[in-house]
């Protein structure tokens, strides 16, 4: 058997010996009260320590008198050490590992969550904190039809859904960042930007024509036009029967039907009316008035294509008792062998006098 050899004096007290003994060596602790050295045990080759932390598992033998003969650390895996991505990234498990990504992240200052795209079926979650109940909420599902989403605003006395069509293009609608004013509505400049307006409606046609509704929208027509500076009317083709109607009720202009087929030109004012009326089966023409206003007894007078013209229409009357005698203009008198005429510029009657043939 061999023999040991222990270290000589100075000892110090817990000495051990051999200080790094081998697997199965035997080891001694020096005992400064008794002066002698200590069998602790025999050494099983496993380096004194912790073993397991948080990246680590400790792994242990024990044989069969009970003494840890091995030990090793082995590292943690199928769980990430760290939070992936950027701060405020939201985790989620990704092939045994956690995830993140950019477009789906977590404002702890204001709660709120973001994600670029929803796809889930509902999402519900307290907006205020006003009540303690959980009868204010946002709802974010399909609709009925499995199609499109529907966002519901829910409150205690009902619910407010915004939905979206069952195949929409993907664009983006910005709010304005202030409040509007009372009446306006929010108007899209095509890229999406909203911003309060004033709405009014966009007129038809060119300027000067009258609008109407033309299948629910706002139409006009070339034949009808109104001229703002000479307060005119233009119609090509009027069967109303009402033209114009002024803001006085007792004086206006009407056209109206008159029997079967005929159209009447009502001139109305508060002592009565004037009315001209076609025949029921009348040509068309056309007729145009002189440039100028006649003279007392003038009529109108048409060459036969529609221009009218003032003239006289010769009238035979008794022989006036003196030249200054009353006359109208266009009447003749023919006694004692002479022709007499009313001149309607002196006012007098005139003798013709000479041969006239």
């Amino acid at each position: 058997m061999p023999l040991l050899t222990f270290p000589g004096p100075p000892l110090t007290n817990g000495q051990l010996y051999p200080s790094s003994p081998l697997a199965g060596q035997n080891q001694y602790q020096w005992d400064s009260t008794e002066q002698t050295w200590k069998l602790l045990g025999t050494a099983t080759g496993v380096i004194a320590g912790t073993y397991g932390d948080a990246l680590n598992v400790g792994q242990f033998t024990v044989d069969a008198t009970g003494k840890i003969t091995f030990a090793q650390n082995v590292a943690i895996t199928g769980i990430a050490n760290n939070p992936a991505g950027a701060d405020s990234q939201v985790q989620f498990n990704d092939n045994g590992v956690l995830g993140a990504s950019a477009s789906f992240t977590w404002n702890n200052s204001n709660n709120t969550l973001a994600a670029s795209k929803l796809v889930t079926q509902t999402i519900q979650t307290t907006l205020i904190n006003s009540y303690n109940t959980n009868s204010n909420f946002l709802t974010l599902t399909k609709d009925s039809f499995g199609n499109g989403r529907e966002l519901k605003f829910s409150a205690p006395s009902g619910v407010i859904t915004l939905t979206t069509g069952s195949s929409p293009v993907s664009y983006t609608l910005k709010l304005p960042n202030t409040q509007g004013n009372a009446g306006t509505a929010l108007l899209n400049d095509g890229s999406g930007n909203l911003s309060w307006s004033v709405i009014s409606a966009t007129a038809a046609g060119s300027n000067g024509q009258i609008q109407f509704n033309n299948a629910g929208l706002l139409g006009a027509n070339a034949n009808l036009r109104w001229n703002n500076l000479t307060n005119t009317l233009t119609a090509d083709k009027v069967n109303s029967t009402s033209v114009i109607s002024s803001t006085l009720e007792s004086q206006s202009i009407n056209l109206v039907t008159a029997g079967s087929g005929s159209r009447t030109l009502k001139f109305s004012a508060p002592s009565g009316s004037v009315s001209l009326t076609t025949s029921p089966t009348v040509t068309t023409y056309a007729l145009t008035l002189p440039g100028v206003q006649g003279v007392t007894g003038s009529t109108l007078i048409n060459n036969g294509a529609g221009f009218l013209r003032w003239g006289v229409t010769p009238e035979i009357v008794p022989v006036p008792s003196s030249s200054s005698a009353s006359g109208s203009v266009g009447q003749i008198a023919f006694g004692g062998g002479f022709f007499y005429w009313f001149d309607p510029a002196s006012l007098k009657w005139l003798r013709i006098s000479g041969s006239m043939f």
